[in-house]
């Protein structure tokens, strides 16, 4: 299962969206039962509780994010990118 939970941890990083176990199922393109999809996410799930990412779960939609307790510094960090990409007279419009 460490494999299956290696491959999923690894499509929700790179999806960046929100997925279902199905896609997920049909992505390994093995024979892994949604069972044992579900079983890795969970445990995913756990290993991040205390980290700067998450495994969120709602209905049947599953998601990688960023902590809700980062998000200021998340904030601060992508406006100060888009503070740096406009020119000023761009700012000023």
């Amino acid at each position: 299962m460490n494999t299956i939970k290696s491959k999923i941890e690894s499509l929700l990083f790179v999806i960046g969206e929100e997925t279902t176990v199905a896609k997920i199922q049909k992505a390994l393109g093995e024979n892994v039962s949604s069972e044992d999809i579900q079983a890795s996410i969970e445990a995913l799930r756990e290993e991040y509780r205390e980290k700067g990412i998450r495994i969120v779960i709602k209905d049947d939609a599953i998601q990688m994010v960023s902590a809700p307790e980062n998000a200021g510094i998340i904030h601060a960090l992508v406006k100060s990118q888009l503070d740096e990409e406009l020119t000023p007279a761009a700012l000023e419009t």
